[in-house]
């Protein structure tokens, strides 16, 4: 007699015996197919006030608007879009919202100071008397605000020849 699963005919295997061990199985361990690893990251900053936002993010930072409607600017920073994002209310965040990595922090900010941006300074947070804190791995960060409040940040990353910054070194700073 023939058995067979369902109704596609196929015969069932015979059974095992019950002596002798079991067959080995190599189990292999399958990571999941990578999804946003080579996906552009979208950047988001809320705004009460487009116009003046696109005043600041376009003229004072130099960065290309490359949409506007009633809701949202987009504009092109660098591989990343930043969409500056229309709200009645902008929620103060007590952290960095935004950062660019830069090459040469200094005249980075000579450049925006010339273009009438005040870099913040943090109670308890060690820097040098143009705002700079230098990070335990030797980046060095600086921070500004938008017209909104938000919180915006300048980083160098330290020397080649210095260690990278562990993951965990910002923890201490306030959320900075």
């Amino acid at each position: 007699m023939r058995v067979t699963h369902g109704h596609t005919g196929a015969a069932r295997p015979a059974a095992r015996a019950l002596t002798g061990p079991a067959p080995r199985r190599t189990v292999t361990q399958v990571r999941p197919p990578a999804i946003l690893t080579d996906t552009p990251v979208v950047a988001f900053v809320p705004s009460t006030d487009l116009a003046r936002s696109h005043a600041f993010y376009g003229a004072v930072l130099g960065l290309r608007r490359v949409e506007a409607t009633s809701f949202a600017n987009l504009y092109s920073a660098g591989a990343t879009q930043l969409r500056v994002t229309a709200v009645r209310r902008v929620a103060p965040a007590e952290y960095t919202v935004l950062g660019w990595q830069v090459g040469d922090l200094d005249a980075a900010m000579e450049a925006l100071v010339a273009r009438g941006v005040a870099f913040k300074r943090f109670r308890g947070l060690d820097q040098d008397t143009s705002g700079v804190w230098a990070s335990p791995g030797g980046s060095r960060v600086a921070w500004f605000e938008d017209p909104d409040g938000n919180t915006l940040s300048l980083q160098q990353p330290p020397p080649a020849h210095a260690p990278a910054t562990p993951p965990d070194a910002f923890a201490g700073d306030a959320g900075h």
